[in-house]
Protein backbone atom coordinates (compact mmCIF):
# COMPACT_ATOMS: atom_id res chain seq x y z
CA UNK A 1 0.00 0.00 0.00
CA UNK A 2 1.44 3.45 -0.87
CA UNK A 3 2.51 5.58 2.11
CA UNK A 4 -0.29 8.04 1.30
CA UNK A 5 -2.94 5.43 2.23
CA UNK A 6 -1.38 3.89 5.36
CA UNK A 7 -2.58 4.15 8.91
CA UNK A 8 -5.78 3.88 10.93
CA UNK A 9 -6.73 7.55 10.41
CA UNK A 10 -7.05 7.13 6.66
CA UNK A 11 -8.79 3.77 7.07
CA UNK A 12 -11.34 5.36 9.42
CA UNK A 13 -11.89 8.26 7.04
CA UNK A 14 -12.48 5.84 4.15
CA UNK A 15 -14.88 3.75 6.25
CA UNK A 16 -16.89 6.82 7.24
CA UNK A 17 -17.11 7.85 3.60
CA UNK A 18 -18.18 4.33 2.58
CA UNK A 19 -20.95 4.26 5.20
CA UNK A 20 -22.29 7.71 4.36
CA UNK A 21 -25.50 7.71 2.27
CA UNK A 22 -25.14 9.01 -1.26
CA UNK A 23 -27.33 12.00 -0.40
CA UNK A 24 -25.02 13.02 2.43
CA UNK A 25 -22.16 15.46 2.55
CA UNK A 26 -18.99 14.20 4.22
CA UNK A 27 -16.03 16.20 5.37
CA UNK A 28 -13.00 14.27 6.60
CA UNK A 29 -9.58 15.38 7.70
CA UNK A 30 -6.86 12.95 8.69
CA UNK A 31 -3.84 14.24 10.56
CA UNK A 32 -0.96 11.89 11.19
CA UNK A 33 2.21 12.39 13.17
CA UNK A 34 5.00 9.90 13.68
CA UNK A 35 3.34 8.41 16.80
CA UNK A 36 -0.40 9.06 16.61
CA UNK A 37 -3.18 9.46 14.09
CA UNK A 38 -6.53 11.17 14.55
CA UNK A 39 -9.58 11.51 12.35
CA UNK A 40 -12.10 14.32 12.52
CA UNK A 41 -15.35 13.85 10.62
CA UNK A 42 -18.54 15.82 10.24
CA UNK A 43 -21.39 14.01 8.51
CA UNK A 44 -24.49 15.89 7.40
CA UNK A 45 -27.32 13.84 5.96
CA UNK A 46 -30.40 15.07 4.19
CA UNK A 47 -33.95 14.19 5.19
CA UNK A 48 -35.73 11.24 3.59
CA UNK A 49 -37.35 11.86 0.24
CA UNK A 50 -40.84 13.33 0.62
CA UNK A 51 -41.94 12.81 -2.97
CA UNK A 52 -41.44 9.79 -5.21
CA UNK A 53 -38.32 9.63 -7.36
CA UNK A 54 -37.32 7.31 -10.20
CA UNK A 55 -39.84 4.67 -11.26
CA UNK A 56 -42.12 5.62 -8.36
CA UNK A 57 -42.79 8.96 -10.06
CA UNK A 58 -43.79 7.57 -13.48
CA UNK A 59 -47.15 8.58 -14.93
CA UNK A 60 -48.39 5.38 -16.60
CA UNK A 61 -51.04 2.65 -16.54
CA UNK A 62 -53.65 5.05 -15.18
CA UNK A 63 -51.53 5.98 -12.16
CA UNK A 64 -49.74 9.35 -11.82
CA UNK A 65 -46.83 8.42 -9.55
CA UNK A 66 -46.87 6.20 -6.48
CA UNK A 67 -48.80 7.60 -3.53
CA UNK A 68 -49.49 4.44 -1.51
CA UNK A 69 -52.06 5.05 1.20
CA UNK A 70 -51.80 8.85 1.14
CA UNK A 71 -54.97 10.44 2.47
CA UNK A 72 -56.15 7.18 4.00
CA UNK A 73 -56.65 6.11 7.59
CA UNK A 74 -53.45 5.66 9.61
CA UNK A 75 -53.30 2.47 11.70
CA UNK A 76 -50.55 1.22 14.02
CA UNK A 77 -50.08 -2.52 13.45
CA UNK A 78 -48.77 -4.73 16.28
CA UNK A 79 -50.04 -8.21 15.29
CA UNK A 80 -50.11 -10.43 12.23
CA UNK A 81 -53.91 -10.54 12.33
CA UNK A 82 -54.10 -6.74 12.16
CA UNK A 83 -51.63 -6.66 9.28
CA UNK A 84 -53.60 -9.25 7.31
CA UNK A 85 -56.88 -7.44 7.97
CA UNK A 86 -55.78 -3.93 6.97
CA UNK A 87 -53.48 -4.96 4.09
CA UNK A 88 -56.46 -6.69 2.46
CA UNK A 89 -58.98 -3.89 2.96
CA UNK A 90 -60.19 -1.82 0.02
CA UNK A 91 -59.16 1.81 -0.10
CA UNK A 92 -56.09 3.75 1.03
CA UNK A 93 -54.44 2.94 4.38
CA UNK A 94 -51.16 3.90 6.02
CA UNK A 95 -50.05 0.91 8.09
CA UNK A 96 -47.37 1.70 10.67
CA UNK A 97 -45.55 -1.46 11.77
CA UNK A 98 -44.59 -1.31 15.44
CA UNK A 99 -42.12 -3.89 16.73
CA UNK A 100 -41.87 -7.49 15.59
CA UNK A 101 -44.84 -9.00 13.73
CA UNK A 102 -44.94 -12.81 13.53
CA UNK A 103 -46.77 -14.29 10.54
CA UNK A 104 -46.74 -17.79 9.06
CA UNK A 105 -47.37 -17.22 5.35
CA UNK A 106 -47.68 -14.55 2.69
CA UNK A 107 -50.12 -11.71 3.40
CA UNK A 108 -51.89 -10.24 0.37
CA UNK A 109 -51.54 -6.47 0.08
CA UNK A 110 -54.10 -4.80 -2.17
CA UNK A 111 -53.96 -1.40 -3.87
CA UNK A 112 -53.29 1.95 -2.22
CA UNK A 113 -51.30 0.99 0.87
CA UNK A 114 -48.28 2.46 2.61
CA UNK A 115 -46.61 -0.01 4.97
CA UNK A 116 -43.91 1.72 6.98
CA UNK A 117 -41.88 0.62 9.97
CA UNK A 118 -41.80 2.77 13.09
CA UNK A 119 -38.35 3.41 14.54
CA UNK A 120 -35.57 0.87 14.17
CA UNK A 121 -37.32 -2.28 15.43
CA UNK A 122 -40.04 -2.82 12.81
CA UNK A 123 -39.82 -6.42 11.61
CA UNK A 124 -42.00 -8.94 9.80
CA UNK A 125 -40.86 -12.50 10.47
CA UNK A 126 -41.97 -15.95 9.33
CA UNK A 127 -43.61 -14.84 6.10
CA UNK A 128 -43.89 -11.95 3.69
CA UNK A 129 -46.05 -9.59 1.68
CA UNK A 130 -47.62 -10.51 -1.66
CA UNK A 131 -48.65 -7.45 -3.63
CA UNK A 132 -51.90 -8.31 -5.34
CA UNK A 133 -53.79 -11.49 -6.09
CA UNK A 134 -55.42 -12.91 -9.19
CA UNK A 135 -58.62 -10.99 -8.44
CA UNK A 136 -57.39 -7.91 -6.54
CA UNK A 137 -54.54 -5.69 -7.80
CA UNK A 138 -51.58 -4.75 -5.61
CA UNK A 139 -50.86 -1.47 -7.37
CA UNK A 140 -49.72 1.77 -5.75
CA UNK A 141 -48.00 0.25 -2.70
CA UNK A 142 -45.14 1.76 -0.70
CA UNK A 143 -43.09 -0.40 1.73
CA UNK A 144 -40.35 1.27 3.79
CA UNK A 145 -38.19 0.81 6.87
CA UNK A 146 -39.07 -2.83 7.69
CA UNK A 147 -36.72 -5.74 8.33
CA UNK A 148 -37.92 -9.10 6.95
CA UNK A 149 -36.65 -12.36 8.49
CA UNK A 150 -37.23 -16.12 8.37
CA UNK A 151 -39.57 -16.26 5.38
CA UNK A 152 -39.91 -19.63 3.63
CA UNK A 153 -40.41 -17.82 0.32
CA UNK A 154 -39.91 -14.25 -0.90
CA UNK A 155 -40.29 -11.55 1.72
CA UNK A 156 -41.93 -9.24 -0.83
CA UNK A 157 -43.57 -10.74 -3.90
CA UNK A 158 -44.80 -8.45 -6.68
CA UNK A 159 -47.29 -10.51 -8.68
CA UNK A 160 -50.23 -10.42 -11.04
CA UNK A 161 -49.17 -7.36 -13.02
CA UNK A 162 -48.85 -5.13 -9.94
CA UNK A 163 -47.33 -1.75 -10.79
CA UNK A 164 -46.35 1.47 -9.05
CA UNK A 165 -44.74 -0.39 -6.18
Amino acid sequence: MPALFRGPAVAAALLITALTPISATTTSAAHASSATATTTSAITTTAAETTPIGFASVNALGQNGTTGGAGGTEVTITTGAQLQDYAGRAGPFILRISGRIQISDMITVVANKTIIGLGTTAEITGGGLQLGSTTRPGNNVIIRNIKFTNADDDSISVTNKAHHV
